[in-house]
This record gives structure tokens, sequence and C-alpha cells, in this order.
């Protein structure tokens, strides 16, 4: 495209693109913003599914989420991640039937449910707000649709029965690559999908860098968090 160094920004699973780019190529980078930071550790990886972990904190999505699940996997993050995937893969060969129903707005959430791409989806969807019910999460996903649904189920359980394709610990053992480069770091301190433990480590690791930490908000860039991003892009810019 002619560019020859840009701002690069990213939220969530987009950090850690952000963060892997610009370490691989720190001198076509002339920012980094970063938001809901995501390293794409096993710790991380594993926070979603472990008991210890964000079940805690949303128990009644986690028990929709594993109940269909074997006993002995249900208390192993990898295992049921495991199980999942086999699970939505298997489903999507056959079509996805019980997906279909999400673009009917007749279609109780239990029918949806029977599908693994909608529970494996709704369930993120969950953490990702302070507080969203069950229907509002249907109602959101039923806007994106069962093509989104499936893709976005597939491949984020392929990428994590993978561990990102990353060395545990890669993007902070290589934070010494973005000393040169401008950095923003916006991080929400109840965000239940990437914990803001991440978001401090890379700022410790990144001691240029400026961290703003949105006191009240979760996973979700919601009106709290576009301010603080807009201001930090102005700051790069």
């Amino acid at each position: 495209m002619g560019v020859d160094r840009w701002v690069v920004m990213g939220p969530s699973w987009g950090s850690t693109l952000a963060i892997a780019y610009a370490q691989a190529h720190p001198d076509r980078v002339a920012g980094l913003l970063v938001e809901g930071v995501f390293l794409g550790t096993d710790a991380e990886i594993d926070w979603w599914h472990s008991p210890d972990g964000a079940p805690r904190f949303f128990p009644e999505a986690f028990e929709v989420f594993a109940e269909r699940a074997p006993e002995n996997a249900r208390s192993d993050a990898a295992s049921l991640r495991q199980w999942y995937l086999d699970a939505m893969q298997a489903e999507w060969a056959e079509g996805a039937p019980d997906l279909q129903g999400l673009n009917d707005p007749a279609t109780e959430i239990d029918a949806l449910r029977q599908s693994a791409l909608y529970r494996w989806t709704e369930y993120e969807d969950r953490l990702s707000w302070l507080d969203g019910s069950a229907q509002l999460t249907r109602n959101g996903l039923a806007e994106r649709g069962p093509d989104f649904v499936a893709a976005h189920s597939l491949i984020e359980a392929h990428y994590f029965a993978n561990r990102c394709f990353l060395e545990d610990g890669q993007l902070l053992a290589n934070a010494h690559r973005l000393g040169d480069i401008p950095m923003q770091i916006i991080q929400s301190r109840y965000d239940m999908v990437c914990p803001a433990r991440a978001a401090f480590d890379l700022a410790a690791a990144c001691p240029h860098a400026e961290l703003t930490l949105i006191s009240v908000n979760g996973h979700a860039m919601t009106d709290a968090v576009y301010p603080s991003v807009l201001s930090a892009l102005n700051k790069l810019a």
C-alpha cells in the first residue's frame, strides 16, 4: 500500500497481534496503542476455563458453557478446550444446524445452546460485560449472524489449542524491542476476558509506555473507553 511507517492499534487479540508485529518490525511502527491487553501466555489462556479463573466471577455462565462436556473435562482447562474444539469441528462438518436458528427471533436460547459453536462465543460475550444477560448476548450475536459465531468460535479455539502459536512469555521477553516506539496502553480494571495483570506487566516491561486505567469497565470497548482511545491516538499522532 506504499505505507512506510504507521501507528499500529489493537484491542484484545488485536493487542497480541499489534505487539508481535511491532516486535518483528519496529522500524515500521510510528506508534503503538494497545487496549484490553492479551499477551497470549499460558496463564491467560487457562484463565477463561480454569475453575480458579473467570468461572469464579461468572459461575452461571461457565455452568452453561461446561455442562454438556464430559465430567472429567470440566475441571481441566486444556481438556475442556480440546473437547470443545472437537465438538465444534464435528458440528461445522454437519452444517451447524442448531446454529442456523440464530437468525430467527423465535428461536429460544436453550435451542441455540444445543450448538457448541454458539456456547463458545456466548460464554466469551457474557464475560465481556460488567452486567450482560443471556438475552442481550443472544440479541448481539443475532446481529452478527451465525457465520460470524461459527468463524469466531472455531478460529479462537484453534488458536487456543495451539497456545496462540507463541512461546509462553514471548511477548514480554521481547518487550525491549519496543523501547524506541511511542506507546500507549489502555486497560479496564474489571476486564474478565483479558485481566489487567497483563497490561501492568507490559507497562513494567516498557517503562516508556503510558498506561491509562479505566476504573469501571469490562472487556467490551464501551463509551468509558472511547475517549481514552481517542486521547491516546492524538498523543501518538
